[in-house]
């Protein structure tokens, strides 16, 4: 199995390619990988400034910690050239707040980026003040057109965590396709689906969107009818795909109310409930 040797020299072998554009590099589950690794290959990737799009999967590398997304971060804000950015960290126990706030940060100066995917799924010490960081800087990116943030089962994600997300959000007029998952996160209630609501009101150009709040117990009918009534200005959007399963305060009133609200002729995508 690679370790941190290996992933060094993985990457530093790109350094001779000058032009290169593209990089994925896919280690779920490589156990063996520490900050140490992530150091090596942030140290490699600095020099890669043509770099158009990187995508870097460590899901279930359970021994990066915050230490090893801010050597990442450093390198990653050196990269201006970049247009998409698709990180996995999911189920990286021991990523915290500080961890998702160093990525945040390397995105100020990412002004030509237009594409984001962030999956932090189940990294259960990520909590509110972590996404008020995200949120700041999200706004910042006044030229992305697709945003995809997964926050599965983060349980310490409160109302005023997805208030903060979607505060930033309303101010990207640029946004086509945005895609939220928040589900399990047991403390999101009808309040913080209203936050999601509000924000829609504002992105009338939208064209995909897609809200997975799967066991928020929390959230209820008027949740549903608020979320309805946004739906209906969004005047150019293609598909929707809304998850509600398992939501069982949820009752044929709230459906029938998003139904109507959708009563329109489009490729709509299934709404699972």
């Amino acid at each position: 199995m690679i370790g941190n040797d290996g992933l060094k020299s993985l990457t530093c072998f790109f350094r001779g390619m000058p032009s290169l554009r593209f990089i994925s590099l896919y280690f779920q589950q490589f156990g063996l990988i520490t900050d140490k690794g992530m150091k090596g290959l942030s140290d490699c990737l600095q020099f890669l400034t043509p770099l158009q799009s990187i995508d870097l999967n460590f899901c279930c590398c359970w021994n990066i910690t915050d230490e090893g997304l801010k050597s990442l971060s450093e390198s990653l804000q050196r990269l201006t050239s970049l247009q998409s950015i698709s990180l996995n960290f999911g189920e990286c126990a021991e990523i915290t707040d500080q961890g998702l706030k160093s990525v945040s940060e390397s995105l100020q100066r990412l002004t030509s980026l237009q594409s984001l995917n962030l999956n932090f799924e189940e990294c259960q010490k990520i909590t509110d003040q972590g996404l008020q960081s995200l949120g700041d800087n999200l706004q910042r990116l006044t030229s992305v057109q697709s945003i995809s943030l997964n926050f599965r089962r983060c349980e310490e994600i409160t109302d005023q965590g997805l208030k903060s997300v979607s505060e930033s959000l309303q101010r990207l007029s640029s946004l086509q396709s945005i895609s939220l998952n928040f589900a399990r996160c047991e403390e999101i209630t009808d309040q913080g689906l209203k936050s999601v609501s509000d924000w829609l009101k504002k992105l009338t150009s939208l064209q995909s969107l897609n809200l997975d709040f799967e066991e928020c117990q929390e959230i209820t009918d008027p949740g549903l009818q608020s979320l309805g009534e946004s739906l209906q200005r969004l005047i150019s959007w293609q598909s929707i795909n809304l998850n509600f399963e398992g939501c069982e305060e949820i009752t044929d009133q709230g459906l029938n109310h998003l139904n109507d609200s959708l009563r329109r002729p489009t490729p709509l995508r299934p709404i699972n409930l």
